[in-house]
């Protein structure tokens, strides 16, 4: 788990060499697979910014985000109503979910936003790609030179 920890590390050392103090205030991971494969998900400009406003605010896998819309539309610089539009196609579409109104540990009311359909679109997406197969192989044979971070360039 060390070792882990040495390349996340690293990963936000290179960050801030890239963004300097401009990663203060926060930065996320984002899955290359979604911003290269929005066309193939049907995700217009918009869908992609609230997709990424979502998984902004999810920081752990079993605390599921839940920013409310007019944060969302306010950052967009567009109406609720247009994030509240975009969010039922997307969840027609299977990309998300959002769930009914509740308290959370803190004593708020929420509606938290489920990102298992997407994240499960977007793992079908890697298991589908040929770049995936041969950077497993080449690392099974001790020949990879990137990171589990590097980014292909694939698709």
């Amino acid at each position: 788990m060390r070792a882990l920890s040495n390349e996340v590390e690293a990963s936000v050392g290179k960050a801030r060499r890239k963004f300097g103090r401009a990663i203060d205030l926060g930065f996320q991971m984002l899955p290359d697979v979604l911003v290269k494969n929005q066309a193939r998900l049907m995700l217009d400009p918009q869908d992609l910014v609230i997709i990424i406003n979502l998984l902004m605010h999810w920081w752990d896998a079993d605390e599921l985000p839940f920013p409310r819309l007019s944060l969302i539309a306010d950052r967009m610089g567009v109406s609720p109503r247009t994030v509240e539009r975009r969010i039922k196609d997307l969840e027609k579409r299977g990309l998300i979910r959002r769930l009914a109104a509740k308290r959370n540990s803190r004593d708020l009311v929420v509606r938290e936003f489920d990102m298992s359909g997407l994240i499960k679109m977007l793992e079908r997406l890697v298991d589908a790609d040929p770049a995936v197969d041969a950077r497993r192989t080449a690392q099974e044979k001790g020949r990879a030179r990137s990171s589990p971070f590097a980014h292909s360039d694939h698709v």
